[in-house]
C-alpha cells in the first residue's frame, strides 16, 4: 500500500500537467511510472519525481507522530503492537522516500538529476546519457553489495535499474529524433483507396491481393473521404453475410487525421491514444497521404540503426 501510494502520487501530479502515463511498474522498494512523453520542461519532470518521496515523507511523519499516543497508553499489550506497527510502518515509508532519491536513473533521484542536467546544459538526449551512466555505476554497486552481503533482492533491484535506465536512453534519443521528422517524410503517399459499395467479400480479396490492412472509403463519384475500413472491421461480420455486408456498413465514420507538418511523435501519441492502426493524413482538407503504425515502427527501427 506504502508503494502504490508513492507512484500513485507520481500519477497524480503528472495528470496535473497534462503528462499521461502508461504503466506502473512495482517492486518491493518502490516503482518506476512510465511516462508516454518526456516533459518538455525539466522543472515538470522534477515536481512528478519528487512527488513520490514526498508522499513516503508524509505518510512516515502520520504513521511515527500516530505511534506515540499508543505507547503512552497505559496497560494492554495491544496498544504497544499498535504501536510498534505504527512505527514500522513510518519507518518503511522513510526507507522508501530516502532510498527512491539516490540519483540512481531512471528512479525518482534519478529523473531529478536529468531535470537539473537539462535546465543547466538544453539538451536532453545528453542530460540523459548523463543520467543514465550515474544509474548503471549506482545498479553495479548495489549490485557488487548485495553480491558480498547475499542480498538477492539488491541484485534483482541493481538488474532492473540497469535494465530500465539502458531502455530509457534509448526511448528518449529516438523520441527526440522523431521529433525532428515531418510526417510527410515517412507516411504513405500511393494512396490506395476502396469504394463502400465493396462487399466484405470482394474487399478480401482485395485485401489479399493489396497485403494491407487497412484503407480509406473514397466515394467513387464525388471523391469524398468518408471513413477508413480495416481488417478489424471485416472480422465482427459472419462469413455467411460476406456478400450481403458492404464496406459502407462496416467501415468507421469517426476520422483520425494529422497534418503533413505534424512530427512523427505527434503521430505516435495520437495512434497510441486512440488505439488504431493507421492514421489519416490531409493538408487543406484534401487526403494527402496515410500513415501506418508499420510506417512509424519502421521509422524507428532504422533510427536505432
Amino acid at each position: 500500500g506504502c508503494v502504490i501510494a508513492h507512484e500513485l502520487s507520481h500519477s497524480y501530479v503528472a495528470m496535473g500537467y497534462g503528462v499521461k502515463i502508461d504503466s506502473i511498474t512495482l517492486f518491493i522498494f518502490g516503482g518506476i511510472a512510465s511516462m508516454r512523453t518526456i516533459p518538455k520542461d525539466p522543472r515538470v519532470e522534477a515536481r512528478i519525481a519528487i512527488a513520490g518521496p514526498l508522499m513516503s515523507i508524509f505518510l512516515a511523519t502520520i504513521f511515527i507522530a500516530v505511534q506515540i499516543p499508543f505507547n503512552t497508553i497505559p496497560g494492554g499489550i495491544w496498544w504497544k503492537g499498535f504501536g510498534i506497527l505504527s512505527f514500522s510502518l513510518g519507518a518503511i515509508n522513510l526507507v522508501l522516500a530516502l532510498f527512491n532519491l539516490l540519483p540512481a536513473f531512471p528512479m525518482d533521484g534519478g529523473r531529478i538529476l536529468r531535470a537539473y542536467l537539462v535546465k543547466r546544459e538544453g539538451s536532453y538526449i545528453s542530460a540523459t546519457r548523463k543520467a543514465v551512466q550515474v544509474g548503471k555505476i549506482f545498479a553495479i554497486l548495489m549490485a557488487a553489495f548485495g553480491l558480498l552481503y547475499g542480498g538477492w533482492m539488491l541484485i534483482l533491484i541493481a538488474f532492473f535499474i540497469y535494465i530500465a535506465a539502458s531502455e530509457e536512453e534509448s526511448a528518449t534519443i529516438i523520441q527526440s529524433a522523431m521529433e525532428g521528422i515531418k510526417v510527410r517524410d515517412i507516411m504513405a503517399r500511393e494512396l490506395v483507396t476502396v469504394s463502400p459499395h465493396l462487399t466484405v467479400r470482394e474487399f478480401i480479396e482485395f485485401m489479399l491481393r493489396d497485403r494491407h490492412k487497412g484503407y480509406p472509403v473514397v466515394d467513387p463519384g464525388s471523391g469524398e473521404l468518408l471513413g477508413v475500413v480495416s481488417l478489424t472491421d471485416v472480422k465482427s461480420v459472419p462469413s455467411e453475410k460476406h456478400d450481403e455486408v458492404s464496406v459502407g456498413d462496416i467501415m468507421s465514420r469517426e476520422l483520425i487525421t494529422i497534418n503533413p507538418d505534424a512530427t512523427a511523435a505527434e503521430a505516435l501519441r495520437l495512434i497510441a491514444d486512440h488505439n488504431i492502426g493507421r492514421v489519416l493524413v490531409i493538408e487543406d482538407g484534401v487526403l494527402d497521404g496515410i500513415l501506418s503504425k508499420t510506417d512509424l515502427i519502421r521509422a524507428i527501427e532504422i533510427l536505432r540503426g
